[in-house]
Order: structure tokens, then C-alpha cells, then sequence
């Protein structure tokens, strides 16, 4: 069965966007999980604090990388702070990558879509996410999936373009 893990930056409006992506795969028999980043309490990352803090958050990394291993397809869905990526994904990121030896697992060859709910467009969070993935070894597909006040959720055109998503997987 095709699977993928949809990764929210927020609590709020890209947790929505979240569920309501997760509901139109699950119509057309995607496995989808959502992880909401906010629920995981990973410390800022900082190399000289690596050592001391690792332990502590073993589980935490471990049922993320979990997660992030079977599925597929990779969605991320965040706001774009200040010109670019949430502090959130990119500890997120950081973390994954230096506390497991079978991180890259979780993000090679798969197949990803760059979401957002954010105040504007987000086009520099879209651009720097996609080039952040891409490093990471995730194949990204050029369109994104925005949402914003001036631009609400739109069902029909989301529904085509995961769609089109969920028959690469």
C-alpha cells in the first residue's frame, strides 16, 4: 500500500492543512500519517551540547526516524519564517541527521511535496525547503500546495495535485 508521512511545523494552520491533505489521500487509499513537530520536544541543537542531551531525546529521534522510514512520500507543511524555513523543521532536521546512523533512510528516493499555510505566498520558504530536501536525497516535485488568507483551500485543485503525487509513489 502506498504510505506517506505528512510533517507539520505548527499546532495551528499547518496542522489543518495537514489533516485536510491526509483526509484526500485517505479517500483514494493512501496510508497517511501526520507528526505534528510541536509535540516533540527536541532542544535546540548545538554541537557542544550533543553529547549531554542525546540520551534524552533517543526516544523521541528514534519513533520520528521510525516514521519517517516506511513511507514512500514525505509532505512538509510550514510557514515561512523570515524569508525561509520554521527554526522547528530545520532542528528537526538537524537532529535527525546527527543522531542516528540510518537517518538519510528516512529521506532518500522518496518522493516529496512542500506545503504551506503562511501569512503571504511563502515562495522563499518553498524554494529553500525544496533545495533543504533535495540535499537530503528526496526527489521534490516542482509545484507546492499554498495557503493563505488572500489564497484558501482549495479541494479540487489540492485533490488533483496529490493525486498526481500519490501515483509516483
Amino acid at each position: 500500500m502506498k504510505k506517506v508521512l505528512i510533517i507539520s511545523a505548527t499546532s495551528f494552520s499547518n496542522y489543518d492543512l495537514s489533516i485536510n491533505m491526509k483526509s484526500i489521500l485517505e479517500k483514494h487509499s493512501v496510508d497517511c500519517d501526520v507528526i505534528n513537530l510541536e509535540t516533540y520536544d527536541l532542544p535546540l541543537f548545538k554541537a557542544e551540547n550533543y553529547e549531554s542531551q542525546k540520551d534524552a531525546i533517543k526516544d523521541s529521534v528514534d519513533e520520528i526516524v521510525d516514521k519517517l522510514i516506511s513511507p514512500q512520500g514525505l509532505i512538509f507543511c510550514a510557514p515561512e519564517y523570515n524569508g525561509s524555513i520554521p527554526p522547528i523543521v530545520t532542528n528537526f532536521i538537524a537532529w535527525i541527521s546527527v543522531a542516528t546512523n540510518y537517518w538519510r533512510d528516512g529521506f532518500k528516493d522518496k518522493f516529496g511535496l512542500v506545503a504551506s499555510s503562511s501569512g503571504g505566498e511563502a515562495i522563499k520558504y518553498n524554494l529553500a525547503m525544496k533545495n533543504q530536501l533535495e540535499h537530503l536525497g528526496v526527489i521534490v516535485l516542482p509545484r507546492t500546495i499554498n495557503v493563505s488568507s488572500n489564497k484558501p483551500f482549495d479541494t479540487t485543485s489540492v485533490e488533483k495535485y496529490l493525486l498526481k503525487f500519490s501515483n509516483l509513489l
